[in-house]
């Protein structure tokens, strides 16, 4: 195998690695763009989603708990994800901003 061709190969691959990080990112940027997460006196609303849409309603008396994961990266740039859990249904959420700022109107809310 001659230099040029592994000089050429590592090029490809840098290439691919970088556009594979783009199309992650830009995942991403659609994911944050296209959710809403809502709480009301008497309903959580939460819709993710930007071509296709997916919504769930939560009725305020039914939810039993409220849970808030976060990683470092999570900690440090305040995302999280958010588990709400109705008496037999488990609704997860990723990559939500503030998670504990909406755990805590879930609960004032719910109190």
């Amino acid at each position: 195998m001659c230099y040029f061709d592994e000089v050429r190969i590592t090029q490809y691959l840098g290439i691919t690695l970088l556009f594979l990080g783009l199309v992650s990112l830009v995942q991403r940027v659609l994911v944050k763009v296209g959710s809403i997460y809502a709480v009301t006196n008497k309903r959580v609303i939460l819709k993710t989603g930007v071509i296709s849409r997916r919504t769930v309603e939560l009725v305020l008396a039914k939810c039993e708990g409220v849970q808030v994961v976060q990683s470092v990266a999570g900690r440090i740039f305040g995302y999280g994800s958010i588990v709400v859990t109705t008496g037999w249904a488990t609704n997860c959420y990723y990559y939500v901003s503030s998670p504990f700022r909406f755990k805590r109107e879930v609960n004032l809310q719910i109190g």
